[in-house]
C-alpha cells in the first residue's frame, strides 16, 4: 500500500526583510520507491527543495498517480515544513472543495493528513490556485501553499526557476520565487482588523 511516513521537517523560517515584503525560507522534499512514499530533507548536497534523495537514491513525487472519488490525478509532493499536495488542472473555479478536499486531506496515503493545492496554470509566470488546508478546510490564501504550488509547477516544467511567479488566491496575489535552494514569498502587508480588548 502507498503511504507517506514522516521522518523528520525542517521548521520554515520566516523573515521580514523590508515593510510590504514577507520572504519565506524552507528546505525539503518528499520522496518515493515502488512501494511506499516517505518524507525526508536534502540540505547539504542539492540544496533543491524537493529533489531530494536518501541512501536508496530514491526520487522525488513528480506527477505522480493518485485515484480519488473515482478520478485520477497527478499529484507532486512538497514539503514546506508542512505537506503540500499539488494537483495541476484546467478548471479550478468549478471545483467543489467542501466535497473533494477531504477526501485528499483524509486519504489513507497521508496518515498526517495534507494540505491540497488545486492549480490553473494561466502561463509561465502566473498560476490560479484554491487551497483545502487540513484541519481548517478552503482558507483565502495560504503562504505555505502558494510556495509548494510554484515548486510544483518548475519541477512539471510549467513555470522556470529563479523566475517572479504571481500566485492567484481567493484572498489576493502572492508573488514566488523558487531559487536553486530556497523560496522568497512576497505579498502586501495589511491590517486585517483592529480591536480593543479589555482585561
Amino acid at each position: 500500500m502507498l503511504t507517506i511516513k514522516k521522518i523528520n521537517t525542517l521548521k520554515p523560517r520566516v523573515r521580514v526583510r523590508k515593510l510590504g515584503a514577507i520572504f519565506h525560507e524552507a528546505y525539503s522534499g518528499v520522496v518515493y520507491d515502488e512501494s511506499y512514499l516517505k518524507e525526508c530533507l536534502d540540505l547539504l548536497i542539492s540544496q533543491e527543495l524537493v529533489t531530494a534523495k536518501d541512501k536508496n537514491d530514491m526520487q522525488p513525487v513528480i506527477a505522480y498517480p493518485i485515484l480519488v472519488d473515482n478520478k485520477e490525478y497527478r499529484m507532486t509532493c512538497i514539503s514546506m515544513g508542512n505537506p503540500h499536495c499539488v494537483l495541476f488542472c484546467d478548471d479550478i473555479d468549478s471545483l467543489e472543495l467542501s466535497k473533494i478536499g477531504p477526501l485528499f486531506e483524509n486519504n489513507e496515503i497521508f496518515p498526517d493528513k495534507v494540505n491540497t493545492e488545486f492549480v490553473k496554470v494561466i502561463n509561465k509566470e502566473t498560476l490560479k490556485m484554491r487551497v483545502w488546508e487540513r484541519g481548517s478546510g478552503e482558507t483565502l490564501a495560504c503562504g505555505t501553499g502558494a510556495s509548494a504550488a510554484v515548486v510544483a509547477a518548475v519541477l512539471n516544467q510549467f513555470c522556470e526557476k529563479g523566475k517572479d511567479i504571481t500566485v492567484q488566491l481567493v484572498g489576493g496575489n502572492l508573488t514566488i520565487c523558487y531559487t536553486n535552494n530556497t523560496v522568497y514569498m512576497t505579498g502586501n502587508c495589511i491590517v486585517s482588523f483592529e480591536g480593543i480588548v479589555t482585561l
